[in-house]
């Protein structure tokens, strides 16, 4: 009777041990632990070393040959005299190259030098249509030329050849050669050789003054 009561209680306690077990499964929810960090390590990047380059000179060659000739074995002097050879190779391989930057350099420098002459002729400040380098007052559109030198343009000079007598008296004084022939007669005003229609800087002769017809009587 004992024996029966207690194996009844055994089973009971078991029982109710399990179903605690798995009510604390169903309603205790489950941890969740965060995974472990990742660590990457990044290798550092190696900078590229520009190779270091000698200059070979013909001091280098000398030297290179008087220690072969004082070597005795045949062996160590053939193999001597092989790396001199190469030595005068490679020495003759740079200076051809210097010469040919020196080439390219004295190239790019006269084109440069020939652009900046054009960019000047081609230059006119007050755009007058004459250019800078052939126009006495590049500043002033008004003017262009002065005849005279006396810092006076032409068309506000009333004596272009600064002779004393004012132009509207002075037959010459649109004779800007001095040849004898007025300007609006001479195909060549400043006497270079080269027609005025040929060039762009010809002198021109402004127009005559209108002459007021004589009084009738």
């Amino acid at each position: 009777m004992f024996n029966k009561t207690l194996s009844t209680a055994v089973s009971l306690a078991l029982f109710m041990g399990a179903s605690v077990s798995a009510f604390a499964e169903e309603t205790v929810p489950p941890v969740v632990t965060d995974p472990a960090p990742v660590v990457t390590t990044v290798e550092p990047v190696a900078t590229p070393v520009a190779p270091v380059v000698v200059e070979i000179t013909k001091q280098m060659i000398k030297d290179k040959t008087e220690a072969c000739a004082k070597m005795e074995a045949k062996k160590d002097k053939r193999l001597c005299m092989k790396e001199r050879n190469q030595l005068k190779r490679d020495f003759q391989k740079q200076e051809k190259a210097k010469r040919e930057l020196a080439r390219k350099e004295a190239k790019a420098k006269r084109e440069e030098a020939k652009k900046a002459r054009e960019e000047a002729r081609k230059l006119d400040t007050d755009k007058d249509g004459v250019p800078d380098v052939k126009d006495a007052f590049p500043q002033d559109p008004k003017e262009s030329k002065d005849h005279d030198k006396d810092g006076i343009g032409d068309n506000a000079d009333l004596d272009d050849d600064n002779d004393g007598i004012a132009d509207l008296e002075d037959k010459m004084s649109l004779d800007h050669d001095n040849d004898g022939l007025n300007d609006d007669k001479d195909s060549d005003d400043n006497n270079d050789g080269k027609k005025d229609e040929e060039e762009d800087h010809g002198v021109q002769a402004p127009a005559p003054a209108p002459v007021a017809p004589a009084p009738t009587l």
